[in-house]
């Protein structure tokens, strides 16, 4: 239910905040004080169009914040979650800000939403009715949405949509197929050109790029290396022969004997010496053996693959996944026409499947038909319409034509008078009976619980009498069942509240601003008094108003609102 709604620098508003019960929430007032503004406020939160001139002067931006309890099962919950919306506690809090610059903000939950995701929202909380709604509803629902709310079997019209999806995703398959096959000499030359970007390139991964970079890295100091070992075990090979051969001629010379002594040691140490750094030179040139890859091609080899990340993808990756559609669109072109004929066949089981649906779908709603048109008609007899005639209308297409609704021509019609030929209800029926004719309505389509809070506004003008006294009795029955807000001027609709809201407007330093309060009973009589008979009331009024408040409330009494979970228990002070 809606439980609090906050205006705030809205034309008259400078600050509302206003809480809601269960059952039927009355809203009464001064011609003027603002009651249109809650309604404009609520179709803003539904997703209506801003308009900056209903910002209060003096202020650069409004604002309107609902915040809604809903039951547990609503099924506003999935809907937030499908959305990505988070939700956290039992509220579902949604705000939107006008500003007279730049634009303005939606938030749901206290999170940035647009005003699209608006309208997936608010519906499932709450609905507004209005004398003109009728306009307003066919433009959220067709007849067909309106009808398949009474199919027996609401599983067939979903087996028909999945089959409709299957039928529009092969049309889309073949539909671009045929548009390949159309330029497919234009389209394999293309292909082949780029196909010769990969020719020579070995299918590196990005890990083994990352190694050959690695590589040439290393290369880039192995080839210095590598030659300056060289030249160094050259040197201390030379070294070593001379030490060799000095050795060999000093061994030779037997009146030496006292200095090699001295020397042979110091020259074999020597040249052991010259060895171990030899064999270490060695295994440094092992080290850094690039294992006879060549510079030059590992530098063309990460050049082409460079090349091949700037035109197919920002890594191998990607760029071998191109290369693998580039050789399967290439295939698929050479095997367009088999493939084409397959793709037919497949779509024709899947329209033979359609069709069937199609055909299940239409009998079912055969049998909605006569729901809704008896369940319309008993609401519009409860409302004093019994020389209405209400009618559902079901044709097949003349060509075979789906649509996700179906193959059917479905048209919901209505004549307000015996004698009249029944035309469409967006076009039939005048303001009085218009508004009966859509409390009817939606008594109807709301008989499955949701929206759990429904919004009427002055649907009782222009009506009178025992007409205004029926619907206000349909009014009390289907709060029963849902919260219902009803802004009204009609006693008969006032006296049935279980809650009275009434708006004024008060000067407030030097600014007339609009107030409200939630009535007492005595508070109340007066009230009523006043709609019954004007500013001036008289004994008589009060003695009326008195009398219909007795009866209003024992019918409230006998008919209480519905609680569920969070919401019963739930109260709080109004002012």
């Amino acid at each position: 239910m809606l439980r609090d709604l906050t205006l705030a620098h809205i034309a008259t508003i400078e600050l509302l905040q206003i809480q809601f019960h269960n059952g039927l929430q009355i809203i009464t007032g001064e011609t003027g004080a603002g009651k249109s503004l809650i309604i404009k406020s609520l179709q803003l939160l539904q997703g209506a169009p801003a308009d900056v001139d209903m910002i209060r002067d003096g202020y650069e931006e409004c604002w309107i914040e609902a915040v809604f309890e809903p039951a547990p099962n609503s099924p506003v919950w999935q809907r937030l979650h499908d959305l990505g919306i988070s939700c956290q506690g039992t509220d579902v809090i949604i705000r939107r800000l006008i500003a007279r610059q730049g634009s303005g903000r939606v938030l749901v939950n206290h999170q940035r939403a647009s005003l699209s995701l608006l309208k997936q929202v608010t519906p499932v909380l709450m609905d507004i009715t209005s004398q003109h709604d009728h306009v307003a509803l066919w433009k959220e629902y067709s007849d067909a949405e309106i009808l398949d709310r009474f199919l027996p079997d609401a599983t067939v019209l979903k087996t028909y949509q999945k089959h409709y999806l299957d039928y529009q995703e092969w049309q889309s398959k073949i539909k671009n197929l045929r548009a390949d096959l159309e330029d497919r000499e234009r389209e394999e030359e293309w292909i082949r050109f780029q196909l010769k970007d990969f020719e020579g390139v070995t299918p590196l991964s990005d890990d083994e790029e990352t190694a050959l970079r690695a590589k040439r890295q290393q290369l880039k100091y192995a080839t210095e290396i590598q030659s300056l070992s060289q030249t160094l075990s050259h040197d201390l090979e030379s070294s070593s022969t001379k030490l060799k051969n000095t050795i060999h001629t000093l061994s030779r010379k037997a009146h030496l004997d006292e200095i090699n002594k001295r020397l042979l040691p110091l020259l074999e140490n020597l040249i052991k010496m010259t060895d171990d750094v030899s064999y270490d030179v060695s295994l440094l040139e092992r080290d850094f053996n690039h294992d006879g890859t060549d510079s030059e091609t590992l530098e063309s080899t990460l050049a082409k693959l460079e090349r091949l990340k700037r035109k197919y993808g920002a890594n191998l990756t990607e760029v071998w996944q191109k290369y693998d559609e580039l050789v399967a669109k290439k295939e698929r072109l050479h095997r367009g026409d088999d493939e084409l004929h397959q793709y037919e066949k497949n779509l024709k089981l899947v329209l033979e499947d359609l069709n069937y649906w199609a055909e299940q779908l239409s009998a079912q709603r055969l049998l909605a038909k006569e729901r809704l048109e008896q369940a319309i008609l008993n609401e519009l007899n409860d409302l004093g319409m019994s020389d209405v005639s209400f009618c559902v209308t079901i044709e097949k297409r003349d060509a075979p034509h789906f649509t996700k609704e179906g193959h059917d021509n479905i048209n919901i019609l209505l004549a307000p008078n015996k004698g009249l030929e029944a035309r469409s209800l967006r076009d039939s029926a005048s303001g009085g009976e218009m508004a009966r004719i859509m409390l009817a309505i939606k008594s109807v389509l709301m008989a499955g619980g949701w929206p759990e809070t429904c919004i009427f506004d002055e649907i009782d003008t222009g009506v009178s009498g025992a007409v205004v006294e029926k619907m206000s009795r349909k009014l009390q029955a289907l709060s029963g069942q849902h919260q219902v807000i009803a802004i009204t001027h009609h006693p008969s609709v006032a006296k049935r509240a279980h809650q009275h809201y009434y708006l004024f407007k008060s000067l407030i330093q030097e600014r007339m601003t609009t107030q409200w309060r939630a009535l007492n009973d005595a508070e109340r009589v007066e009230e009523l008094a006043r709609l019954v008979g004007g500013e001036e009331i008289t004994s008589t009024q009060r003695e009326l108003a008195q009398e219909m408040l007795s009866e209003g409330m024992g019918k409230a009494q006998n008919l209480s609102p519905k609680t569920t979970g969070r919401s019963a228990g739930h109260k709080r002070q109004a002012g």
